[in-house]
């Protein structure tokens, strides 16, 4: 007989693993043992949930992804959008925007750059739709007023034209839009400028003053 080394209880050695400890303490290695392998399944149920979460975003982007293309998703226009509506003149179909400049990070050349970004986002999303129009027309127009009187008040604003530019659709689906930038500087090139009001020639030699922005719109800027 032996006496187990943690309550001092005789036992047999010979009947248990250990020389040491009775059969109810014989357990120091199984005890190691059995944390390892909760450890373990903790870290297995971890890595299952995160393989669960990276899936779900995947399959989410896939889904979202294919419902836009399907179009079950509505296209959600740009802040900038006043109005946009299909109409027919002179026996042609065209897309009409009425799009309303506004300051980029507070610079007044940003007010035609970020027109230019909802113009290229407006265009691919025609092309996307397999529209039918044959040209597409971006009415231009910005806020003017809102200055203050000798008195300190505030004075409304109110909404002028500034210009308009046209784009064709076949020319809109000649563009390798994998390819070009992504800004729509370069968009303005490629459409045909009128209709320019006062407040256009100077919203327009604003941006066309920009050297960064003016180089990517040599036509546009031929005049200003």
């Amino acid at each position: 007989m032996a006496n187990c080394m943690i309550c001092n209880v005789e036992f047999d050695p010979t009947r248990t693993n250990s020389k040491h400890f009775c059969a109810e303490h014989c357990a120091p290695t199984p005890q190691k043992k059995g944390l390892v392998a909760k450890v373990d399944s903790g870290l297995r149920a971890i890595m299952g949930l995160a393989a669960l979460t990276v899936l779900s975003i995947v399959l989410f982007a896939i889904i979202h992804g294919c419902a836009e293309s399907c179009g079950l998703v509505e296209f959600e226009y740009p802040s900038g959008v006043l109005d946009h509506k299909t109409i027919v003149v002179g026996g042609n179909t065209e897309f009409d925007v009425t799009l309303k400049l506004r300051e980029y990070n507070g610079s007044a050349p940003g007010s035609v750059f970020a027109a230019s970004s909802e113009i290229i986002e407006i265009a691919k999303h025609e092309l996307e739709e397999h529209s039918t129009e044959q040209k597409i027309v971006f009415h231009i127009v910005e806020d003017t007023g809102g200055e203050y009187d000798i008195y300190g008040r505030k004075q409304p604003t109110y909404l002028t034209d500034a210009f308009d530019i046209t784009y064709s659709m076949q020319d809109l689906k000649l563009i390798d839009w994998n390819t070009v930038s992504g800004n729509g500087r370069w968009l303005l090139d490629l459409g045909t400028v009128s209709n320019v009001t006062g407040a256009g020639h100077d919203a327009i030699r604003e941006y066309c003053e920009d050297d960064g922005f003016k180089k990517y719109a040599q036509t546009f800027c031929t005049d200003y």
